[in-house]
């Protein structure tokens, strides 16, 4: 299973980066997964998931939900989210429709979304959380 992190330096952008860091550290018990992180990668985000039998993408969202609460979310759901954010190129939503309609999606696919505007404070306390609610939504 691959896990990626999308994201950028830019602010609550780096909340996928940080829980995949979450998940590489604390999964080291299950050879199986593999966790990086991916700085705005576009389309170049097909070639790095094409031919993967199972891929789970995390990202920053917002959705009006309250700051660190963890989404998963269909493809169509990504597309009709409220007031998408992305410092990316080519936004998440668009990369995954032109890889379906391109057949270069994996065999499964899981998308998580965690909501941005995470105070200072608790910051480190919610990316645990969202790191552990999703290992848990994939069985882990």
């Amino acid at each position: 299973m691959l896990i990626l992190g999308i994201g950028s330096p830019f602010a609550d952008d780096q909340l996928g980066w940080e829980v995949a860091k979450l998940i590489r550290e604390c999964s080291k018990d299950y050879p199986e997964i593999q966790a990086q992180a991916l700085d705005r990668p576009g389309p170049a985000l097909l070639e790095r998931i094409a031919g993967q039998p199972h891929v789970v993408l995390i990202d920053a969202m917002k959705s009006g939900a309250a700051p660190g609460s963890v989404r998963q979310l269909t493809l169509d759901e990504l597309d009709y989210l409220h007031a998408p954010v992305s410092t990316h190129n080519f936004s998440l939503a668009e990369t995954l429709k032109l890889g379906e309609k391109l057949g270069m999606l994996p065999t499964h696919l899981d998308i998580f979304g965690i909501e941005m505007g995470l105070p200072p404070q608790s910051r480190q306390e919610q990316t645990e959380k969202a790191a552990r609610r999703i290992l848990a939504a994939l069985g882990y």
